[in-house]
């Protein structure tokens, strides 16, 4: 491999936009320019659950060895986040929202959500601190979240589930997680104050609140309340603060509010909706340090890939002209994409490579379409 920044491969054809626009940022002297000999490669297709993309695989080995790409120098620091979420990342959280809800179509409810007077598909929590702080990001993600989520999957089955951290007004740290599988309120509220009373914030919350109303009930206007009808937050009703106050006080101050639980329905756009709420930014707060979000493993890998056979071509040929469009092509890659839900319109071939690789991704929730 030549290390020089030429802008054709293999002597004639131009480079994609991408990899040049790399090159230009890099500050050390990289190619993604192999020497110009002929590998042999083969013609694949990549299926996922919004279209397709059909592309060629160069031979991976020269000679008997394998070939080593140099690629531009990523210390300085470029792909660090500074507290928020990049362009990038809002990008990657909405795919994996958005095949989560796709996930969700095939889920198989329990005895628990089949009783439920409404169809329960997505819920969306709120996980937040009862007093202020003291512990890092990271110490609260590795030693009360990650606990939460091992519980969750252990005890309800949660096994797809996507989460994110941002900051509160108040400077604590709190996440929302969004998940396929019905939690009662009560319980996820008695499990997150079990965790987090281990480090000290259920005591200081009890404490607080004890001094607070030390000569009995008290209105605060700063006490806010989401206004179901108006959908905003305002100043809690009196009514609304004195059954907290009557609860609160029944139980010593020992099982905040810590928790919210949404069953998320009767919108079109599911997928479009959380990915926003999700990925908004709100520079105001202060930055979280260490990881945003993260999802279950099985939400990670969205495609299968396979050779392109002639048959498959066929199959695909065929989809062009009844369920997708093509949306992207050049010399190197083709992509096209549904234009509806498809999941029982997939032809033979293609049908059993997507009903295979759900099936081996979800066992749980999936079965196979064949």
């Amino acid at each position: 491999m030549q290390l020089t920044q030429p802008n054709k491969i293999c002597g004639s054809t131009p480079i994609p936009k991408w990899m040049q626009s790399n090159l230009d940022k890099s500050p050390k002297i990289a190619s993604y320019i192999l020497e110009p000999k002929k590998h042999e490669g083969k013609y694949m297709v990549s299926i996922n659950h919004w279209g397709w993309c059909e592309y060629y695989k160069s031979g991976n080995k020269r000679n008997g060895e394998a070939i080593k790409y140099v690629t531009p120098d990523s210390t300085s620091g470029e792909n660090k986040h500074a507290g928020y979420l990049s362009a990038a990342a809002c990008k990657k959280l909405r795919k994996v929202i958005n095949y989560l809800v796709y996930v969700s179509n095939f889920h198989i409810k329990t005895e628990v959500e089949k009783k439920l007077s409404y169809d329960f598909k997505i819920n969306f929590i709120t996980l937040t601190l009862p007093s202020a702080q003291v512990h890092s990001d990271q110490f609260i993600k590795r030693n009360c979240l990650s606990l939460l989520l091992k519980t969750l999957t252990n005890h309800y089955g949660m096994n797809q589930y996507v989460w994110k951290a941002e900051a509160q007004a108040n400077g604590n740290i709190h996440f929302h997680i969004t998940t396929n599988t019905f939690i009662p309120h009560d319980e996820l509220r008695a499990i997150w104050n079990g965790i987090i009373s281990k480090y000290g914030y259920i005591e200081n919350y009890s404490s607080n609140q004890k001094a607070k109303f030390a000569n009995g009930f008290v209105f605060y206007k700063d006490i806010l309340w989401k206004n179901k009808k108006t959908g905003k937050m305002e100043t809690a009703p009196r009514s609304v603060q004195k059954n907290r106050y009557d609860k609160n006080l029944k139980c010593g101050w020992n099982s905040p509010n810590s928790t919210d639980v949404h069953t998320v329905k009767e919108i079109s756009n599911l997928g479009g909706y959380l990915a926003s709420y999700m990925s908004k930014k709100d520079s105001t707060r202060r930055p979280i340090t260490g990881k945003l979000w993260d999802s279950s493993r099985n939400l990670k890998k969205q495609c299968v890939r396979t050779e392109k056979t002639a048959e498959i071509s066929d199959e695909l040929s065929d989809m062009l002209t009844k369920i997708a469009k093509n949306v992207f092509s050049d010399s190197y890659v083709t992509v096209c994409t549904y234009v509806s839900k498809f999941a029982d319109k997939l032809p033979a071939i293609v049908g059993k490579i997507w009903g295979d690789f759900l099936s081996e991704t979800f066992p749980e929730i999936v079965p196979s379409p064949g």
